[in-house]
């Protein structure tokens, strides 16, 4: 559903020039953009687009960095950071910001005793960012606790509305994912069940854990850079099996502790951390017929 928003040009945004993108990537990549805004409201997001549009320079949206490989050197358009923040409980709902960070929302839902996102223990990024690729682990998937989300189409300048069907959530996948850059989620709903607060906090502890085990979260990174070809087939075993744990180009290196993640040692460029997605797509194509799909976005 799509509703037409009247909002009033105010033309006095803070558009930031030539910002480092080392500060807003989780991987630590540096490099420049010419122009960087934040928004925390429509009406910025609306004065941002129509600066686009004037100038007939591209833009980017992103929430934490945390899933997006920034290209080396320069970005010659507009980086659009999303810091639309907070909850807030309506109607036995749980309404969320998509700039909200997720450890936030995870902490609101301890704090009132409220299960289902114990899974998300230790989920970098925003919701919005969890929403646009379907976020999950153990076994578990952020849109089997959504009711509804909001976005922006990017077009048109209306809010279009969708229950958690019509996103059509897959695997590692949605709608927004699918129209990248032509809408941005602006707000969603959350389900939840009451539980007891010591057991929530227990299974979120325990998952905080089996992260800190399985991932190299010393270094920096983009979390998962490869989807896995099927439930019972993961990335990061097809990836050791060829032989590529610990493989490095440049100072960027397949982790030695799991092999799906890609760690910026101090100084790695996008182009080493390419060149180990194009050889580990290659390895594993050739020795077992699969091609790997990325999970990250590169710009």
């Amino acid at each position: 559903m799509e509703l037409a928003i009247p909002l009033p040009l105010r033309r006095n945004l803070m558009i930031l020039k030539n910002i480092d993108f080392e500060n807003y990537s989780s991987i630590r990549i540096k490099g420049k953009a010419a122009y960087f805004q934040e928004f925390k409201n429509l009406e910025d997001i609306k004065e941002a687009l129509i600066l686009s549009q004037d100038k007939k320079i591209p833009f980017f949206v992103i929430g934490s960095g945390t899933n997006v490989l920034f290209p080396d050197n320069f970005y010659s358009g507009l980086i659009l950071k999303n810091s639309f923040q907070g909850i807030e409980l309506r109607n036995n709902k749980v309404f969320v910001k998509s700039g909200t960070i997720f450890s936030d929302l995870l902490n609101f839902y301890l704090e009132n005793s409220f299960t289902g996102l114990e899974w998300a223990a230790g989920l970098p990024g925003t919701v919005g960012g969890a929403i646009f690729s379907n976020a999950g682990a153990f076994g578990e998937e952020i849109k089997n606790s959504l009711v509804k989300v909001k976005s922006f189409d990017i077009k048109t300048f209306s809010i279009i509305e969708r229950n958690k069907e019509e996103c059509n959530f897959s695997y590692r996948n949605s709608v927004f994912k699918e129209r990248i850059n032509q809408e941005i989620i602006i707000e969603s709903a959350f389900s939840f069940s009451l539980s007891d607060k010591n057991k929530i906090k227990e299974q979120i502890l325990n998952n905080l854990e089996k992260r800190k085990k399985s991932q190299p979260l010393n270094y920096p990174n983009l979390g998962s850079i490869f989807k896995n070809p099927s439930k019972e087939i993961s990335a990061g075993e097809l990836i050791e099996k060829v032989g590529l744990k610990g493989v490095s180009f440049g100072r960027a290196m397949i982790s030695k502790k799991h092999s799906n993640f890609i760690v910026n040692l101090g100084g790695a460029e996008s182009k080493d951390i390419l060149q180990l997605i194009s050889l580990v797509k290659k390895e594993v194509k050739q020795k077992f017929g699969i091609k790997l799909e990325e999970e990250i976005i590169i710009m």
